[in-house]
């Protein structure tokens, strides 16, 4: 029952599990089945620990003093007291975001150290799928050269007209060898690159099974890098922190909330 209302009465910030005295304005609490609510009883003295009423300025049992300064003005102000009454600002308010700023910074260093950790332990797994895909883009270039085609129709087209051409402007003898010499050209030029595609197509499936086995090889380095990452210490950490980190600026939110 004591769950439904697990703030301090006082000043409104969550209590810690399983505790009844605030650690903010040390508020000593206790639940109240009458009301059913928690109610304050008084306040605890830091030194020894003994229940004070809220107005008391130093412990009945040890004497310490039962007070602290304001953040702002610094006036002196009895524990318990939530506004300063010089500057009438929210001295819990200040408290709790300087307490939860340093906490979700402790949190952040912890869960990015971790995050270095885990790209120290993956980087090998990295840099050996960076390799493979870089490999795997040159074979992938190189098949894409074999699949060159000639371009026979234009080719034969081309041909054609140089022959009109040639045969219809120019009727001599001279005429017939410029054709015989540029036919002759046109003619290496096919035979040439025909070697050259035919000899590029005798590698495509050579360069079509090596990057098949290269895929296969990479896929392989990543699952054993998603199982090393899921295994590794950090990842628990990391989760684990950034859980812990939801849950304080929530917890923050909610608080700021009701001191509104």
């Amino acid at each position: 029952m004591i769950n439904e209302a697990r703030y301090c009465q006082s000043c409104k910030i969550s209590l810690e599990l399983r505790s009844l005295k605030c650690r903010y304005c040390h508020a000593i609490l206790e639940y109240s089945s009458t009301h059913k609510q928690l109610r304050i009883i008084g306040y605890a003295c830091p030194k020894c620990g003994s229940v004070n009423f809220k107005n008391e300025t130093f412990c009945g049992t040890c004497g310490a003093k039962l007070s602290g300064r304001c953040p702002w003005c610094h006036n002196t102000i009895n524990f318990g007291v939530i506004v300063c009454p010089v500057c009438k600002r929210n001295v819990m308010k200040r408290k709790l975001a300087e307490e939860t700023e340093g906490t979700i910074e402790n949190l952040q260093s912890q869960i990015n150290q971790a995050q270095h950790e885990k790209e120290v332990l993956l980087r090998p797994f990295k840099d050996k799928i960076a390799k493979g895909n870089a490999l795997i883009d040159d074979l992938k270039k190189e098949l894409e050269k074999c699949q060159i085609r000639f371009p026979l129709i234009p080719f034969l087209l081309l041909l054609l007209l140089y022959s009109v051409i040639v045969f219809v402007i120019f009727q001599e003898i001279k005429s017939a060898l410029i054709f015989i010499v540029g036919y002759g050209i046109f003619m290496l030029a096919a035979v040439i690159f025909e070697f050259y595609r035919l000899k590029s197509r005798r590698r495509a499936p050579a360069l079509s099974h090596g990057i098949k086995k290269k895929q296969q090889a990479l896929n392989e380095i990543i699952l054993q890098q998603q199982k090393a990452e899921e295994q590794s210490e950090q990842t628990k950490i990391i989760r684990s922190m950034e859980r812990t980190l939801k849950e304080t600026k929530h917890k923050l939110k909610q608080d700021l909330d009701r001191m509104d």
